[in-house]
């Protein structure tokens, strides 16, 4: 039986036909987001006078799932870094960090959160994926920042409701960077440079050609900073590649390559006496994705096979036995992702697929009195999955969905995800609701720390969610969106003692409300307002602030000139990690403001377009934390420029 209270299913279904009435506004285009599509196209935009701040928009797809999109116009104009930069702005969305660049490990030193979920380390909820295939570490099964650039990102879908039938397991939410790629013929090539306090380097080359069958796109990019403490040095690099060729006209083949390095240092806490060495963490990780994909009038779809090999160094210092010790990751994660498409009747669309995900690998920690936890595993999942939709209506479109996903892994029992959704819309107004049941399998860790006592009798997380919703585009001037949720979460993974062993016993509860607002006042000034209200049982619960607020702005004047200001305020909250004995810690509230001024400056020579600009960070230099006793740096400068051709 589908473990959702059926008066909230009711609640959805009253809802929205409560609302189906005759509603004022602009005739609605319908926006349909499909996850990791193997034809996804992504245009790449000359550079722009303005663009919406904070997020493109939020998306409403068939499925009845609500998606805020961040394009790289966003990342550009908001200077983010990395993932958790350019993300964290988004209402729901939460981070973790140590230093100014890089991500030290998987947990706290660098991480996003998305309504309360991800904080379980090792292990995560989150589903983070690179073109719909996912990109973890393969033994401690949870993401890493630094193998998640941003760079080649043209755009980053945020799904902040559970997935149980589209990604299944590790998906309380999800993540999916679409990679860039030019869909129309022509060329067109980007170079950044940029400098900033604390020595630090930011640059990055990318060029991109289509021409009939053939199109290739390369993206290159290098971080560094000395940090803005003692021992907070980090450095990133990342590659990517792609090349795709069109077959004929039902069938196209593609393949790329995700590179990446990253070599950080912790700071420790400043109450932390100074250690006889430098704890750092080392990361290097290579993804390959060969896509098969066809489009016809009554079916599309693709085959996705894919390998992501990666390495971990955790360099850290014992105070008990008084030695160092490297905590040495070698994973493998691969397999072969199939979705099709059917048509079989108008405005019917069913869904099907399979995924067969291999993840684990190999663990030791090498240490001078002997080495400990040497442990070789993979685990696998094959999941098949189906969705049914239906499109009723025409002017006033009504559209109910309904999936299940079956999934069989190696060590566990078999689970079954499922979930429901009805979406109505008509001219500027789209009401949705959705309910799901998803679940999150233990990974390669729990056999791996505390002697992996009972790994193979562990359940697997589950949550039970539900969300409501109303999206409305009033004008071309003025949009917003509100949506409340509620995710009950049982059979969490929890320390206890004796042992110390991991336990199915905890449990917790989120609901909250999120909404955003667009406007757009003139040509040259788009602003964004957006924000959450959480309530979460433990209160104490981990990076799930009761308020957070964002504010945007970019406005174009005097005819090159452009700036954009972000304002943000976060209520207090709780930091921790679940997974370990210690108690959640709370850090203080912090309201921040960012600014970027550009100029852009005309290439005739070349016809091509640029830009000098100036960014500034925590611009009343407010001192905060993300992390109790790591302080984040003050007002931060950096200057650069972007050449365009």
């Amino acid at each position: 039986m589908i473990n959702v209270k059926a008066r909230e299913c009711l609640f959805i279904g009253v809802l929205v036909v409560g609302l189906s009435g005759p509603l004022h506004g602009q005739e609605a285009v319908p926006v349909v987001v499909e996850p990791g599509p193997a034809d996804e196209n992504t245009d790449i935009d000359e550079i722009r006078v303005t663009a919406t701040p904070i997020i493109e928009g939020t998306e409403i797809t068939r499925y009845a799932d609500k998606v805020d999109v961040v394009t790289d116009r966003q990342i550009d104009d908001l200077n983010a870094q990395d993932l958790a930069t350019a993300l964290y702005r988004v209402p729901g969305v939460m981070m973790s960090r140590h230093n100014v660049t890089g991500a030290y490990g998987g947990g706290d030193g660098g991480a996003i959160f998305i309504r309360g979920h991800g904080s379980s380390r090792p292990g995560q909820e989150i589903g983070t994926l690179i073109d719909g295939i996912p990109r973890f570490s393969g033994i401690w099964t949870h993401s890493l920042l630094d193998m998640l650039p941003v760079d080649m990102a043209g755009e980053i879908e945020v799904f902040k409701s559970a997935q149980p039938v589209l990604f299944g397991n590790m998906s309380f939410g999800a993540v999916n960077i679409v990679p860039k790629r030019l869909s129309a013929d022509g060329s067109e090539g980007h170079v950044l440079m940029s400098y900033g306090m604390w020595n630090t380097w930011v640059a990055s080359f990318e060029y991109g050609v289509a021409e009939g069958p053939f199109d290739c796109y390369f993206m290159g990019s290098h971080r560094n900073s000395d940090g803005h403490r003692d021992d907070s040095r980090g450095t990133v690099d990342s590659l990517y590649g792609r090349a795709g060729y069109r077959l004929n006209d039902l069938w196209q083949a593609s393949f790329q390559v995700h590179h990446t390095a990253g070599s950080v240092d912790d700071p420790q806490g400043e109450s932390v006496p100074e250690l006889p060495m430098t704890e750092r963490f080392i990361t290097n990780s290579t993804l390959s994705i060969l896509t098969f994909a066809h489009a016809a009038p009554k079916a599309e779809g693709s085959v996705k096979v894919y390998y992501d090999d990666g390495l971990q160094d955790l360099e850290e210092w014992d105070d008990i036995l008084l030695e160092t010790y490297s905590g040495q990751t070698d994973y493998a994660n691969y397999g072969v992702r199939v979705a099709e498409k059917l048509f079989p009747w108008n405005n019917g669309e069913i869904l099907l697929g399979l995924d067969n995900d291999f993840y684990g690998g190999h663990f030791v920690e090498k240490r001078e009195s002997g080495d400990l936890y040497d442990t070789d595993l993979t685990f696998y999942n094959i999941a098949p999955y189906a969705m049914l939709s239906h499109v009723f209506g025409d002017d006033a479109q009504l559209i109910p969905s309904a999936g299940i996903r079956y999934n069989v892994s190696r060590y566990y029992e078999d689970q079954w995800g499922y979930q429901g959704g009805l979406k109505y819309e008509r001219r500027g107004v789209t009401v949705y609701g959705n309910c799901a049941h998803s679940f999150n399998l233990p990974g390669v860790y729990t056999a791996i720390l505390f002697g992996g006592a009972g790994w193979d009798t562990l359940l697997p997380e589950e949550i039970d969610h539900w969300e409501v919703g109303l999206e409305q585009t009033v004008s071309e001037k003025f949009s917003y969106n509100v949506a409340y949720f509620e995710d009950d979460v049982e059979n969490a993974l929890r320390v206890t003692f004796p042992g110390p062993v991991y336990e199915n016993v905890g449990a917790y509860t989120s609901r909250g409300v999120e909404l955003g607002f667009n406007v757009r006042p003139g040509r040259d000034l788009d602003i964004f307002f957006g924000g959450a209200y959480s309530d979460t049982d433990p209160s104490d619960s981990p990076y799930a602030p009761e308020v957070t607020l964002t504010a945007g702005v970019n406005y174009s004047f005097a005819e090159r000139w452009r700036v954009s200001l972000v304002l943000q305020h976060v209520a207090e909250y709780y930091t921790g990690n679940p997974r370990t004995p210690a108690p959640n810690v709370l850090v203080g509230d912090y309201t921040i403001l960012n600014m970027k001024l550009s100029c852009r400056i005309g290439m005739p020579d070349t016809g091509g377009e640029g830009e000098v600009f100036l960014a500034v960070e925590n611009l009343a230099n407010v001192d905060y934390e993300l992390k109790p006793d790591y302080p984040m740096p003050g007002t931060t400068v950096m200057a650069g420029f972007e050449i365009g051709f």
